[in-house]
């Protein structure tokens, strides 16, 4: 018994807590980098799956409302799609150099995207703006929906207000 209390005195001497405490340290510091990283993009993905759901609803129940307006009936049902998903423009900075010789003129142009945060540390590049996504289409179910007058009328107010072609909505009856 003795000489493990000796072994443990003499692994626990300054030198050696010293470099116990920085070895944690170390670890510590570089935990949170290596799995931060991963829940980020999760999160990100997440966070850009229920944006896009988010738009989606929105959109559909804008047109649901407007449609119901036409007919006078709540009894609306209202499916949009996308195209894609939004589209970040991001900031870069751009540099074009030139070089004139007798033959040709030769121009080469790079560009780099501005970044934020300390270096050495998660970047994250700087966004202008924002793209929603195209509406690719759009399904209407109401009453009345099946009259031709009515179809025409509503096909026609879900192109303006959604920006695309009547080919591109189907409208239909039901209840």
């Amino acid at each position: 018994m003795g000489d493990i209390m000796k072994n443990i005195k003499d692994f626990l001497c300054e030198k050696n807590i010293v470099f116990i405490c920085l070895f944690v340290g170390v670890v510590l510091l570089i935990l949170p980098i290596l799995f931060g990283n991963e829940k980020q993009r999760e999160q990100e993905t997440k966070t850009t799956a229920d944006e896009l759901a988010e738009y989606t609803e929105m959109l559909e129940n804008s047109l649901k409302n407007a449609v119901s307006g036409i007919t006078g009936n709540d009894n609306v049902r209202v499916m949009i799609t996308l195209e894609s998903s939004f589209e970040n423009v991001y900031v870069s900075d751009a540099s074009i150099n030139e070089a004139i010789t007798a033959d040709k003129t030769d121009k080469k142009s790079e560009k780099q995207l501005v970044l934020t945060g300390a270096s050495g540390q998660s970047q994250t590049p700087v966004i202008v703006k924002r793209i929603p996504p195209k509406v690719k289409g759009a399904v209407i179910v109401c009453e009345g929906g099946n009259d031709k007058n009515l179809k025409s009328c509503i096909a026609a107010m879900a192109a303006t207000a959604l920006n695309i072609s009547e080919t591109r909505i189907y409208v239909t009856g039901g209840y």
